[in-house]
């Protein structure tokens, strides 16, 4: 038997956190861009007391910045957790703003004096207090991820394959001059964005399958899909975005997250439940681009309520069902 999820959210609700969330951006793009002498300007070049003290004050934006957007993020995620319920109870949450807070001040500052470096466990700490902190049927949520494990990913997944790609592209320009055999160019070109895809498919799959390790009390949520299964959907998905300009792209998503929430479980043994989402093919895209386009021509101002409707949606779409 299905277990529907049960969600409701207003976006009148989740208005400020979510503008305020823009005016942080917003602030803190101009305060940088003031802060920046013009590139090629004299004041660029030299390393005087005017220099330090711009690159001090760049610092303290950045870390005013983070501390701004994830301050916000309390509020947002307590309204959006308290609008779920699942088997009939309501998600509740206890958080204390002043422990939060600390924890997004040090959070942010370890984070910039370490060039982002610390981000993958400020991330992590930041989640798992919010989950922590977050009660179904008097259990506490659970987020049991790692950071190191991320900055590995993020590393060995990404910037390492980038560096070696940005290589592998500069030696085929070279490679390729004039009087190059043009199909041997093409054929060249194709092979190097298919590799392209397919490393950024696996670099999904790997922090999807990095996130999806949760709890609910004693039960442990988690997937159950194969790396290399997995990452060939997401290939699909990219190249039918790609072949499409784009225009695939709100389906790609809906795609990309049924096939990992039907990829998921909860518990273990007799009790354990699988999820599942159900999606109506071109309704739901159809959808979702008109709520992008009332975002952009309203200039982002339409966000809260784009946001509150999207999860109205969907996540009712989520089920939970008797693993066979």
């Amino acid at each position: 038997m299905k277990r529907y999820f049960e969600y409701s959210i207003s976006g009148r609700k989740i208005m400020w956190p979510l503008w305020g969330m823009v005016g942080v951006c917003i602030a803190a793009t101009l305060f940088t861009m003031l802060l920046t002498p013009a590139y090629g300007s004299p004041e660029g070049t030299v390393a005087d007391g005017g220099w330090v003290l711009r690159t001090l004050g760049t610092l303290v934006v950045a870390i005013l910045g983070s501390v701004g957007l994830y301050g916000l993020c309390l509020p947002l995620s307590k309204f959006t957790l308290e609008a779920l319920s699942v088997e009939g109870e309501k998600i509740t949450t206890d958080y204390d703003r002043g422990e939060y807070l600390k924890l997004v001040a040090v959070g942010s500052l370890l984070t910039v004096v370490t060039f982002g470096l610390y981000s993958p466990w400020f991330m992590v700490r930041i989640t798992r207090y919010l989950l922590d902190n977050a009660y179904h049927r008097r259990r506490p949520l659970g987020f049991h991820a790692k950071g190191g494990d991320l900055f590995a990913i993020v590393m060995l997944g990404l910037m390492v394959p980038f560096v070696v790609l940005v290589l592998v592209a500069s030696a085929l320009v070279a490679g390729f001059g004039e009087g190059a055999d043009p199909l041997l160019a093409v054929l060249g070109v194709v092979v190097f964005y298919l590799v392209v895809v397919v490393w950024m498919a696996l670099f999904v799959v790997l922090v999807s399958r990095w996130a999806i390790n949760l709890s609910v009390g004693e039960e442990r949520i988690v997937t159950t899909l194969p790396t290399g299964e997995a990452t060939l959907f997401v290939v699909g998905q990219i190249l039918l975005c790609c072949i499409t300009l784009g225009l695939y792209a709100p389906m790609m998503e809906l795609r990309v997250l049924q096939y990992f929430i039907d990829g998921s479980r909860v518990g273990e043994g007799r009790d354990a439940r699988r999820f599942g989402m159900r999606i109506t093919a071109w309704r739901d895209w159809a959808f979702l681009w008109g709520q992008l386009l009332l975002v952009m021509l309203t200039f982002g101002i339409y966000t809260p309520w784009y946001y509150a409707r999207v999860m109205n949606r969907f996540i009712p779409r989520v089920y939970l069902t008797p693993e066979k």
